[in-house]
């Protein structure tokens, strides 16, 4: 449908390794990269269409259970994919107590995708990003 659902696919076919083995462990881990960022892409692409829906007061929510970890991480490969952050160190915690969270996903995505690029940018090389869950 878009040039973004190309890229998805083509690389979801290498991670998968459709056609054989790819050789190197490193094509299958950019392959893998790809795949998150251009998803990342496609969701930003989604927000804007999802502000016109919010102007015209047509917009809901998708509600469901979400891993926070898993989303953690997701988010956190998005990030070290996108730019260099080989001299900034990280700390995820997530408690098994607060392991799970009812809201939208993309939204709550889109979030820490935000506060971890702006934690990246303004932390000098050697620095820490911190990133925990906890219950409210």
């Amino acid at each position: 449908r878009t040039p973004l659902n190309a890229i998805i696919g083509f690389s979801e076919m290498i991670n998968r390794q459709y056609f054989g083995p790819l050789g190197s462990e490193k094509y299958h881990e950019y392959a893998g990269d790809i795949m998150h960022s251009s998803r990342h892409l496609l969701s930003l692409v989604d927000d804007i269409l999802d502000l016109s829906k919010i102007e015209a007061g047509r917009n809901t929510l998708n509600r469901s259970l979400i891993d926070i970890a898993a989303l953690f991480d997701d988010c956190l490969r998005v990030v070290t994919g996108a730019i260099d952050c080989n001299q900034i160190y990280f700390d995820i915690k997530v408690p098994e107590t607060v392991s799970k969270l009812f809201a939208d996903e993309r939204a709550i995505k889109q979030v820490v995708l935000n506060l971890l690029f702006n934690a990246v940018k303004f932390t000098p090389p050697g620095g820490l990003v911190t990133l925990n869950a906890r219950e409210a």
